[in-house]
């Protein structure tokens, strides 16, 4: 029996598509490019999970500006 969590990678890929699907206004361009961010840089990706998701769009915003 596999049990699958939150560290498991392919339902934190999916988990991580699906909440960046819910930020109204990225582009599937803008997607992949925070896929890389979140990928090196774990931490903000923990900081972007536990904002309110009206904090969303900002936040990546800035992120891909850096």
């Amino acid at each position: 029996m596999t049990v699958t969590t939150w560290s498991t990678p392919t339902f934190r890929t999916t988990a991580v598509f699906d909440k960046l699907g819910e930020v109204e206004g990225l582009t599937l361009d803008q997607t992949y490019q925070l896929f890389n961010i979140f990928g090196d840089k774990s931490q903000r990706l923990e900081v972007f999970m536990g904002m309110p998701p009206h904090a969303h769009l900002g936040y990546v915003l800035k992120l891909m500006d850096e």
